[in-house]
């Protein structure tokens, strides 16, 4: 449970590091006004490359740090749903 305790622990700090709100609203979406010259600027001098592979490592490494989790959550949902 300690073991547990502090994964999630570093999850959360990866977590509040990462800025999925330029993410999804400045990348994805082009929603923001406010991200607009940053995404401008990230396209032009190819700094955009490395905040989306930046992303996509942190994600990576967090769904091996939730690794752990899955067998638990299976063990503590039952009943096992079957054909009716």
């Amino acid at each position: 449970m300690k073991w547990l305790g502090e994964q999630n622990k570093a999850i959360g700090v990866m977590l509040k590091e990462m800025r999925f709100d330029y993410l999804y609203n400045g990348i994805l979406q082009h929603s923001d006004m406010k991200f607009t010259m940053q995404f401008l600027d990230d396209y032009t001098s190819g700094a955009l490359n490395y905040v989306l592979w930046k992303h996509a490592h942190a994600l990576g490494l967090i769904r091996r740090m939730l690794e752990p989790y899955y067998p638990l959550a299976n063990t503590l949902n039952f009943p096992k749903l079957g054909s009716l």
